[in-house]
Parts: structure tokens; C-alpha cells; sequence
């Protein structure tokens, strides 16, 4: 998503990522988003996943060995169920995805990356 982003819409300022089944307020949003005026940079939000573990089932989809992430908790992230990240944001993600391979859910990921 963020490598789309990245390429097709350099000049947006924010990026909305949500899922199908999400409703979304556009125009409290929109309302949120205006009241940053001058604050736009570094924005991530959305419902915040604190003190998550991973899964260290190695018969699990979502396996994650020690190896590759050796911390007990992840960084809090926000829900890839729905979140708003500005600009920079998507961008910083999307070089970091090119340089790094993702061993751990795409939302935690974005977590790790931005704390």
C-alpha cells in the first residue's frame, strides 16, 4: 500500500488505509485532519494496539521466531483495520520496507519502524 501511495500520489498529504468492511466518518475526518494545520508531519493514527505479543506458535501463519524479533512486546502500532498517515510517514515506511524484509505483521511492522 505504502509503495503505491508513494508512487501515485506524491502530493497527498495524508493516506487513508482501511478495510472493506471499515466505516469511515469522511467528513469528521476530514475535520480532524484540518485542525492539524501546521502539524501534518510524523501523523499515525488510528485504533492503537498497545503491549502486543507476537506469536511464537511455529505452526502459525503469523509465527514469529525469536531470531527475528527477540523483544516480549511489539511497540505499540495502529490497527490495519483503518489508520491516517501523513506523507512522510508512508514515505519513511516505504524505504524502510525496500531496505528491510518484513518478518512481522504489515501493521506492527509500521509500528516498529516509526517508534
Amino acid at each position: 500500500m505504502t509503495q503505491w501511495a508513494v508512487a501515485f500520489c506524491p502530493n497527498a498529504l495524508f493516506i487513508l488505509k482501511a478495510d472493506e468492511k471499515m466505516f469511515i466518518n469522511l467528513s469528521g475526518l476530514v475535520d480532524y485532519l484540518l485542525s492539524l494545520k501546521e502539524h501534518l508531519e510524523g501523523t499515525y493514527v488510528g485504533r492503537v494496539i498497545h503491549q502486543d505479543t507476537p506469536n511464537r506458535d511455529p505452526h502459525s501463519q503469523e509465527f514469529v521466531p525469536l531470531s527475528e524479533y527477540p523483544e516480549k512486546h511489539y511497540p505499540d502500532y495502529c490497527s490495519s483495520e483503518a489508520f491516517i498517515m501523513s506523507q512522510d510517514v508512508a514515505h519513511t515506511v516505504y524505504v524502510v520496507l525496500n531496505e528491510a524484509p518484513i518478518t512481522v505483521p504489515t501493521d506492527v511492522f509500521v509500528g516498529i519502524v516509526l517508534c
